[in-house]
């Protein structure tokens, strides 16, 4: 039976600090360097979808887009699916948090409804694709990025 000695133990705990040190390092480089690339790589993965399927549905699949590559994938190498999934067990709600969810609703109700501004009515299509997108931006923008 081959056996360990001390300093194999040691050799392979240093090589294995260095390769996590190195892979925190890229990760970081990453970080820095991700959101320049995703400006470019955006701009024109909607600008091609504007100009094939129309600026509306081109719009919703760039978000798409946005959400499924930048949203979950990159964010999945970056910090790992199981960091994901404790980010998205709920917590019980503190009541000092309350305004922060009633603001941006009320500030939202007081634009719509006093600012005068005029609105198409929405379809029922055009509910599901608000309520989507709701959800995915809540999830892909706010909880992991």
């Amino acid at each position: 039976m081959n056996e360990l000695s001390l300093e194999d133990i040691k050799q392979h705990i240093n090589q294995q600090n260095l390769y996590q040190q190195s892979k925190r390092k890229n990760k970081r480089l990453a970080g820095i360097i991700a959101p320049p690339i995703l400006m470019l790589a955006m701009f024109l993965i909607y600008t091609l979808f504007g100009i094939i399927f129309g600026n509306e549905v081109g719009w919703y699949l760039g978000l798409f887009v946005y959400w499924m590559l930048c949203g979950l994938l990159f964010s999945i190498w970056l910090i790992g699916f199981e960091k994901i999934k404790q980010l998205s067990v709920p917590r019980k709600l503190k009541l000092k948090l309350i305004p922060l969810i009633i603001f941006p609703v009320l500030m939202a109700f007081i634009f719509r409804y006093f600012s005068g501004t005029e609105y198409n009515k929405i379809n029922i299509l055009g509910a599901l694709l608000l309520v989507i997108t709701a959800f995915g931006n809540g999830i892909f923008e706010e909880i992991l990025w």
